[in-house]
């Protein structure tokens, strides 16, 4: 009995060391193979950067109980997030994210719905900095292109109609963690009230077994209160010369057999409706006013008076939609809606660059501003002038005598300019209505600049770029924090500055020739020079969105919108901040709204000589989530009741 025993516990012996070699001579890669498919997630701000490295001490695992994503927010308000995916095994494909309607239940009963059609996801994607920014240091792997889930066409992104599917458009890779982004729209008529629902992601592994289906509560929060009225202005260049990459053959980084048919090149003629209008819907949901009308005249070019200078005739249903509610969002009927309008001439082959160089372009000019102005009667109080660019102190002359006769000929449109006050001798410029002075030296020149503009009752705005002072100063970068892009509507509002000017959204501009173009997925470096010998770099300077249509990421729509970028949705929240501090700030005073400014944008420090005068700015993500969610809840607070008299007074509850 005892020798079998001995035989027994022998042959288990023998049978677990067969177990562990054959363990041991199995590759890592044969067990991710045949692991079920699972994966951890957790929940990000729109502003936090997530990278392929990143990991979470508040991970979940798909197969447990799920987290709640919780979020906020007024009337006609975005509010993003983020859900980082990170397979625990496997790799992942054919990932989706399918929200519900969102609904509320009031005291009385009453049921408020907010549709699925309000909810839009992307899959974050990245692009490679090998020259990091001036200031910044670190290389690699950036998120910031948002390809969308579901394309223009309806089809989800990975699907080729007619062709075979590639569902690992939409995958994560194992040992890496991919971001996608969720982004809810609130309807500028939505109930206040608290809102639920849910988003189901389902994926499988690469072989098609299909990992644990995830539903995530939602819980959202609707504020009782609107941000619809926009109150600061923008203006931000789209250059469709550029834009219109995707429809020539000559931009050779696109294979030849994916180019969309010559009836589409844009080089050659005007941009049709439906390829420029969904560019002017992304940059009107993003609150960012194009530069240029570039729907609304029968002639010319993309953003160019015609050739005569006299007979702008406006396609009124468009110049409309550009410039007639005011409002900031462009749902609910209103394609455009911006709030300011540039008269198309800066930057255009055909424009009289001196009116005043002969008899004949005077005559031209002035025939060309009446027009200009009778055409944009009822939107004056938006429109403005801008064909000088950065004079220079010789030209001081030139910029108040065409700023006279712009007003001469068309009464009512302001005339903005670019300057240095370095270079004007801190001297306001006759008749120029609005200066955009760069943000690097706003502070710096606060007192002897800034301040002796509005005390004349003009106006100023911040006009940014990037700068060898990008280190402390905030620009759209791609490698800087995200906190860089939101924080600027809090530094309008720190400053008096009225407005947000950036020369262009979509430079992807030329590296050897017109004719050929840098592709921005591929190479985000958009601006390299030499400063003092040393080189100087901006990775996505002027270049804040991508192609919508580029079949090598499975975006495969001819002449679709443009591929936003977290910085866009950075600025766009930053400009909703700017109107919570002017509602605060209505309703409480100055005083208070101080009080959250300074939670985000420090007082100003003590000068230094040598140093660069300029606060400090908050970085984290967090921070600015929970000093708007502050602000909500004291704007809420505020409410009309009656006095003791009867007749209805303004109180605090």
């Amino acid at each position: 009995m005892a020798r079998l025993r001995t035989q027994r516990f022998s042959a288990r012996i023998a049978l677990l060391l067969i177990a562990a070699l054959c363990v041991a001579v199995i590759p890592p890669t044969a067990i991710a193979d045949t692991a079920p498919p699972n994966y951890t997630y957790w929940f990000g701000y729109a502003m936090d950067k997530i990278y392929p490295t990143t990991n979470s001490s508040n991970s979940k695992l798909a197969s447990a109980a799920p987290g709640t994503m919780t979020l906020s927010g007024a009337q006609a308000e975005f509010e993003g997030r983020q859900i980082a995916i990170r397979p625990t095994a496997s790799s992942l494909k054919d990932i989706w994210i399918a929200p519900s309607k969102l609904t509320a239940t009031d005291a009385s009963g009453n049921v408020s719905t907010i549709s699925a059609e309000n909810v839009t996801t992307y899959k974050v994607h990245y692009v490679n900095i090998t020259n990091p920014s001036w200031g910044y240091t670190r290389k690699g792997l950036e998120p910031d292109p948002l390809l969308p889930m579901i394309l223009a066409n309806g089809e989800r992104l990975g699907w080729r109609n007619g062709l075979s599917a590639d569902l690992t458009r939409r995958g994560a890779t194992a040992g890496s963690t991919q971001p996608y982004y969720v982004l809810f729209r609130i309807p500028k008529d939505a109930a206040p009230g608290t809102y639920t629902g849910t988003l189901k992601i389902t994926c499988t592994g690469t072989d098609g077994t299909p990992a644990p289906d995830l539903v995530i509560p939602v819980l959202l929060k609707v504020y009782k209160f609107s941000v619809e009225k926009q109150t600061i202005k923008t203006a931000f260049g789209v250059n469709l010369q550029w834009a219109a990459y995707a429809n020539s053959a000559a931009h050779g980084w696109l294979p030849k057999d994916t180019n969309p048919p010559k009836t589409r090149i844009a080089e050659t003629t005007t941009f049709k409706g439906d390829q420029i209008g969904g560019w002017m819907q992304y940059m009107a949901d993003h609150r960012v006013t194009p530069q240029t009308m570039l729907t609304a005249w029968e002639n010319g070019s993309d953003w160019a008076p015609p050739a005569d200078n006299g007979d702008m005739v406006a396609r009124d249903a468009y110049l409309n939609d550009f410039l007639s509610s005011g409002s900031a969002t462009t749902f609910d009927g209103d394609r455009y809606s911006f709030t300011s309008a540039k008269l198309p001439e800066y930057g255009a082959s055909t424009y009289i660059k001196d009116p005043f160089a002969s008899t004949s372009n005077t005559t031209r000019a002035a025939q060309y501003y009446k027009t200009m102005a009778s055409e944009l009667a009822p939107y004056l109080n938006r429109t403005y002038a801008y064909p000088i660019d950065e004079p220079t102190a010789s030209q001081r002359s030139f910029v108040e005598k065409y700023a006279a006769f712009v007003h001469k000929n068309a009464p009512g449109v302001d005339f903005m300019v670019t300057v240095d006050p370095v270079v004007m001798d801190y001297k306001l410029l006759k008749d120029v209505d609005i200066y955009c002075n760069k943000l690097q030296f706003f502070y710096r020149d606060y007192k002897t600049w800034v301040k002796p503009v509005l005390n004349a009752k003009k106006s100023v705005w911040i006009y940014s770029h990037t700068t060898t002072w990008q280190g402390i100063v905030p620009t759209y970068m791609i490698d800087q924090p995200l906190a860089a892009s939101r924080v600027q509507g809090w530094i309008a509002y720190d400053t008096a500055a009225e407005g947000l000017l950036y020369f262009s959204v979509s430079a992807w501009r030329p590296k050897v020739s017109a004719t050929t173009y840098r592709d921005p997925y591929a190479d985000p470096l958009s601006y390299r020079t030499t400063t003092g010998g040393i080189p100087f770099y901006g990775n996505g300077d002027g270049s804040l969105v991508y192609p919508g249509y580029y079949p090598a990421l499975g975006l495969s729509v001819e002449g679709a919108p443009p591929v936003g970028s977290l910085r866009m949705e950075a600025v766009r929240d930053g400009l909703e901040d700017y109107e919570y501090l002017k509602q605060v700030k209505a309703l409480y005073g100055s005083t208070a709204a101080t009080t959250y400014l300074r939670e985000i944008v420090g007082p100003l420090p003590t000068p230094v000589a040598g140093k660069l005068l300029f606060p400090s700015w908050s970085k984290t993500p967090s921070a600015y989530n929970a000093v708007r969610s502050d602000m909500a809840s004291k704007i809420e607070r505020y409410r009309v009741r009656p006095d003791r008299t009867g007749a209805k007074t303004r109180g605090i509850r």
